[in-house]
C-alpha cells in the first residue's frame, strides 16, 4: 500500500464498499523511530490484494492547529444512498512537554474526496479547499 516516497502504513482500517465494489484502506504513515505520524492516506483495491495508493494524503499533520504534529488513527464510512463519505480523525499537537489530543469529523462527497486525493499533492494543496473540520477536543 505504499507508493514512491511514501512511508509504511500503520493503524490500517479496511472497509469493503459494496456500492463501488472496492476495498478502501485508510491508514496513517509511520516514520521510523517515532509515533508522530505525518499523514493519513487512502488506498483502494478491487480484490484486496493489489492496492492503489492515491498520490495526495487525505489529511496531513499541520493542516489544522489541532493536528499540528500528528495525524493518528482514523476511520471512515461510506453512505451509498447519499454518495457521501464520513471520516473520523484523531491527532495531536505538542504543548510544552505534553500532547493535546483531538478528534474531528468530516463529510465529503465521494467525488470531492477522490478528486482531492487523486491530484498530485502540490496541486491538491492549491486546487481543493477543505471544508472546516468539526473538532471535538478530548478532555
Amino acid at each position: 500500500m505504499s507508493g514512491p516516497g511514501a512511508l509504511p502504513p500503520w493503524h490500517i482500517d479496511v472497509t469493503w464498499v459494496p456500492e463501488v465494489r472496492e476495498f478502501w484502506a485508510l491508514y496513517n504513515e509511520k516514520p521510523p523511530d517515532t509515533c508522530a505520524t505525518p499523514a493519513l492516506r487512502l488506498s483502494t483495491s478491487s480484490n484486496g490484494i493489489t492496492w492503489t495508493q492515491h498520490p495526495t494524503p487525505v489529511l496531513r499533520a499541520g493542516m489544522t492547529a489541532e493536528f499540528k504534529d500528528i495525524v493518528y488513527r482514523s476511520t471512515l464510512e461510506y453512505d451509498g444512498r447519499t454518495d457521501m463519505v464520513t471520516l473520523w480523525y484523531s491527532g495531536a499537537r505538542a504543548s510544552d512537554e505534553t500532547w493535546i489530543w483531538c478528534a474531528a469529523v468530516e463529510r465529503r462527497s465521494r467525488a470531492d474526496l477522490f478528486a482531492m486525493i487523486d491530484l498530485p499533492e502540490t496541486a491538491a494543496r492549491v486546487a481543493i479547499r477543505r471544508p472546516a473540520l468539526q473538532l471535538n477536543n478530548a478532555p
